[in-house]
């Protein structure tokens, strides 16, 4: 479309008279089917409209955290290994044997790379 490539269902909805503007650039689906083309499933959105239609659908990310049934570790667990490791009262050798986890995790949580959401 006008030199460049572009996905189907943005065509379609452009060719059905549908526009988008620099507020609403995106078009969303009403249908919750990413390959459908139909124009009267489709509508223009922001980022917002697309993250909140994404939550209400249940897509987002799963439970974060000691939510998550995968965790290793609690919330508790993350507070004090942040502060072992910003004390420097442990190596982080120790503290990845004291809970359970490798060295690079550690790591991770003292420099707030995982468990942001604490």
């Amino acid at each position: 479309m006008n030199g460049k490539r572009s996905l189907a269902h943005r065509i379609s909805f452009f060719l059905s008279g549908g526009r988008t503007t620099s507020i609403k650039p995106f078009v969303l689906h009403k249908c919750d089917n990413p390959l459908c083309c139909n124009p009267s499933h489709l509508y223009s959105g922001d980022h917002r409209d697309n993250m909140d239609d994404m939550r209400e659908r249940g897509r987002g990310r799963g439970p974060l955290g000691e939510d998550n049934h995968k965790a290793k570790l609690t919330n508790l667990d993350v507070l004090c290994i942040r502060k072992l490791y910003d004390e420097k009262e442990m190596t982080c050798r120790a503290i990845a044997k004291a809970f359970y986890i490798s060295n690079q995790m550690v790591s991770f949580i003292g420099l707030r790379r995982n468990w942001t959401h604490i």
